[in-house]
């Protein structure tokens, strides 16, 4: 008798074997039971619950690139209300100058906004800055990367010095970002030194006495080495600036962070008759 049990897989204790079928059986009668499924189900729904709450907290579109979030950016964009795109406040719309309210940022316009402010410092190049990576996104009909806010904020606290109250400011209240930046660059020319109508909306904007931040392109990254001049720069920034403003030929007059087309400047001198 035992070796027949042995041949069939069992022990030979026949009790051993009541005892493990009936062990076996009993998970599978628990759960045919209303209470025991409610259980599970409930417990089942909680994690989900859990998981979807935890996951929202960061948009997914960089939660695989955390590692390399500076930490007071994660900080603001966990804390202040829309600042993560995608995700929007309710009722947020109603406040005047608060918050992103979920929408993608940065824009181009926010882009003009800081690259005019760095190209404030003399010793600033497009070609050997982050503008380089930049530059696909706002060319042709690129769109943003999915980390493209977190770049942005990033930037704002180098530009600071490592202070993230710029960056803070720009997503609580874009409106006054806008405008704290835009005191240091109120009307700025991009200009071409060999251009007439570049001379002539100048000569325009000098008859208003105008406080002018004018900008050479032609000019930018020119060095003189030996007989052969470089223009990395230039030929850097003049796609940026088409990009940015979706004007190609100059001059290129920015009001604030607005672009003043030809229509605006019809009482100049003769020769801005055809500026574009």
């Amino acid at each position: 008798m035992d070796s027949v049990r042995l041949e069939l897989g069992l022990s030979q204790n026949p009790a051993s074997d009541a005892g493990s079928k009936s062990i076996v059986k009993i998970p599978f009668a628990w759960f045919k039971r209303k209470r025991s499924m409610i259980i599970v189900c409930t417990l089942f729904l909680v994690v989900c619950l859990w998981a979807v709450s935890h996951s929202v907290r960061l948009n997914p579109s960089y939660r695989s690139s955390m590692s390399r979030i500076d930490n007071d950016v994660e900080r603001i964009i966990r804390k202040i209300p829309g600042a993560i795109p995608g995700i929007p406040v309710p009722n947020q719309a109603k406040l005047s100058d608060y918050g992103r309210s979920g929408e993608t940022y940065p824009s181009k316009e926010d882009l003009l906004i800081v690259l005019m402010g760095e190209m404030l410092d003399p010793s600033f190049r497009v070609d050997n800055s982050t503008w380089i990576d930049w530059q696909h996104w706002v060319s042709g009909n690129s769109v943003l990367p999915n980390d493209a806010h977190v770049q942005f904020l990033t930037r704002l606290k180098s530009l600071n010095h490592g202070d993230i109250s710029d960056a803070q400011l720009y997503l609580e209240h874009p409106v006054q970002w806008s405008r704290k930046h835009l005191q240091n660059t109120p009307l700025t020319v991009f200009s071409k030194s060999y251009c007439p109508y570049s001379r002539g909306a100048k000569e325009l904007l000098a008859t208003y006495n105008a406080r002018l931040i004018t900008h050479e392109v032609d000019l930018r990254g020119t060095s003189q080495l030996g007989l052969t001049a470089t223009k990395a720069d230039a030929h850097s920034i003049q796609p940026l600036l088409w990009d940015l403003t979706g004007h190609r030929t100059y001059p290129k007059v920015i009001a604030g962070s607005k672009l003043l087309v030809r229509h605006l400047l019809m009482n100049g001198p003769t020769n801005m008759t055809g500026w574009p």
